[in-house]
């Protein structure tokens, strides 16, 4: 396990199922869409004819265009059947946080027990089936969650989501949000470049709607998921 790591992406440890910004042009407006139903309308369009992606997701995204939003029930519907997907490829449970806003993402791996063919095959299932099952959900979900504003800037945005936690000053600003974050990279402790507090459930569930995921491999209370593990 990786002794930290906040990034997009989502095959990697700890993070996220898509960017919030990917599935949708901005507009000259600096906006995804000029409301969230045409945003959903736009991802459910684009698919709906895509052979990799599931009946199911297909089905709660054309419902989700037409009631104007993801509902929780078929968010989290989404989730388990990728929790399915990957049990049914001989994995164990995967361990989803789930954060006060309401956003699932799924655990950083600890991969204790298995191969090296294994492990890269792990991160071959994890992706498939995120992309059959839950990616383009968690996509929506991010925007509609986190990002009411549909803002094309999505850092932009995700600063904003910190403010709205009440937990960093109104003057913290996007600039030093991207300062910080590329002064981890550097850091001997994954959090001690950050004057934002990582380790909060409020924070985390920031990060997860614009699709980051936060590992700290250095903390013992940090959940992971062992996926060979059962």
């Amino acid at each position: 396990m990786s002794g930290g790591a906040c990034g997009r992406g989502g095959a990697a440890p700890g993070a996220g199922a898509g960017d919030a910004g990917s599935t949708a042009s901005s507009s000259s407006s600096g906006k995804l869409a000029a409301s969230l139903k045409d945003y959903i309308v736009n991802v459910n369009n684009r698919v709906q004819g895509e052979a990799s992606i599931s009946d199911s997701e297909k089905q709660i995204l054309a419902r989700s265009a037409q009631n104007g939003k993801v509902s929780a029930a078929d968010y989290q519907s989404a989730w388990n059947d990728f929790s399915n997907c990957i049990v049914d490829r001989g994995y164990s449970t995967p361990v989803l946080h789930k954060f006060p806003n309401g956003m699932y993402q799924l655990a950083g791996e600890n991969t204790t027990g298995g191969t090296q063919e294994q492990m890269g095959r792990l991160g071959s299932d994890v992706s498939d089936c995120m992309l059959k099952y839950v990616s383009d959900v968690d996509s929506v979900y991010q925007v509609q969650i986190g990002n009411p504003g549909l803002l094309s800037d999505s850092e932009e945005a995700l600063v904003d989501c910190f403010h709205k936690t009440g937990m960093v000053p109104a003057s913290y600003t996007k600039e030093q949000w991207l300062k910080e974050q590329a002064a981890s990279q550097k850091a001997s402790s994954p959090t001690s470049s950050y004057s934002v507090d990582m380790k909060d459930p409020q924070i985390r569930g920031c990060l997860a709607t614009y699709g980051y995921g936060f590992l700290d491999g250095t903390d013992p209370n940090e959940t992971v998921w062992y996926p060979f593990q059962k």
